[in-house]
């Protein structure tokens, strides 16, 4: 993959996630709920944050694999 495209993908991975971990995102999921006795906010910052661990690490893997193929 052409590695301007790579820091296309991290940069776009960078703005997503300072959204969703900003006011107006966090603001929505701050009620007083539980789901499965969990607090709403919590369940979405955890979840959030599985999801931006689970990008990274699809986008760097990606990256490795494509370095090992042109060895």
């Amino acid at each position: 993959m052409n590695p301007n495209r790579k820091q296309q993908q991290y940069i776009i991975l960078f703005v997503a996630l300072l959204l969703l971990f900003n006011f107006p995102l966090l603001s929505i999921y701050n009620k007083a709920s539980l789901v499965n006795k969990v607090p709403l906010l919590y369940r979405y910052v955890f979840l959030a944050w599985l999801a931006s661990i689970l990008l990274l690490f699809a986008i760097t893997e990606t990256r490795k694999e494509k370095e090992r193929r042109d060895e």
